[in-house]
């Protein structure tokens, strides 16, 4: 065993707690802030084809799935929504996925950032079945606008917005 006068140890000690300190003030300095996470709160949203279904939305990632079976003679699915505001710091995701013999595929997608009928419209969804498609499943995610990806897209949209106003007045 090595034996380590007083002294000696204690800068040591100092020395190391130093050499951390700088680390943890690098690294933080390195990080970028991140903005914080606003609770969603309760988003309630109906999604209807043939019956209706209620949906509330209180977290973050959470995925509400309304699920349709085909009817034989049935040649497209409808969906409607109510027209629910988003709140703003938050996004909706829609899917639709067609199930078939044992296989999904994404046939539509949409972001919504400001209402549901940016994506439903006033008269609803309508998505016509392939041949081997048994049902279809409409899917709808809350995401946060403190994601980056999410962040960003929402920025695209908002100056494609301003853009399109700019160029229809007069």
């Amino acid at each position: 065993m090595i034996q380590i006068d007083t002294s000696l140890k204690n800068l040591l000690t100092t020395l190391a707690a130093g050499c951390a300190l700088a680390v943890c003030a690098s690294s933080a300095e390195a990080e970028p802030t991140r903005t914080p996470i606003v609770p969603l709160g309760a988003l309630k949203l109906v999604l209807k084809s043939d019956d209706a279904d209620r949906f509330e939305l209180d977290r973050y990632l959470q995925t509400a799935v309304h699920r349709t079976e085909r009817a034989a003679d049935q040649r497209a699915v409808r969906f409607e929504s109510s027209d629910t505001p988003i709140p703003e710091h938050a996004v909706l995701v829609f899917e639709a996925v067609a199930v078939g013999h044992g296989e999904r595929s994404r046939r539509w997608s949409c972001i919504a950032v400001d209402r549901v009928s940016q994506c439903m419209g006033p008269e609803g969804l309508r998505l016509p079945y392939r041949a081997d498609d048994r049902g279809m499943e409409l899917r709808v995610t809350a995401r946060s606008m403190a994601e980056p990806k999410v962040h960003a897209y929402v920025q695209r949209f908002r100056a494609m917005q301003k853009g399109l106003t700019a160029s229809a007045s007069p």
